[in-house]
């Protein structure tokens, strides 16, 4: 590591390894519309990867490799911001219908005592 690209380099490898991340625990606790939207996100970063690989195999590493690297590393980070949002949110609906829910039974209850 002789300079401040090889650092941002593996910088943004990090930011994918964690969308990676967040996008498995994502696939396994979202749900509906949610899960749709995530494994579109996925689709679109994977195909920007795909670009990005593509790029260094026809060009070499040069300033345009780099160029994709960087947009790409964004790309995963605002991912894994808009993944990690869905998560926290669609754990407060079910908070908010476990509530509900909750609320139902106990009129329910009183409804049943009189």
């Amino acid at each position: 590591m002789g300079n401040a690209w090889d650092v941002l380099r593996w910088a943004w490898a990090v930011v994918v390894i964690v969308y990676c991340v967040l996008t498995i625990i994502a696939d396994r606790r979202l749900r509906g519309a949610a899960r749709k939207r995530s494994r579109n996100i996925l689709i679109v970063t994977a195909a920007l990867i795909a670009v990005r690989i593509g790029v260094q195999r026809v060009l070499g590493i040069g300033l345009v490799y780099r160029l994709s690297v960087m947009i790409v590393g964004i790309a995963a980070g605002i991912s894994a911001l808009v993944v990690a949002q869905m998560l926290v949110t669609q754990g407060r609906e079910g908070e908010d219908e476990a509530v509900v829910a909750e609320e139902g039974k106990e009129r329910i209850q009183s409804l049943k005592l009189n």
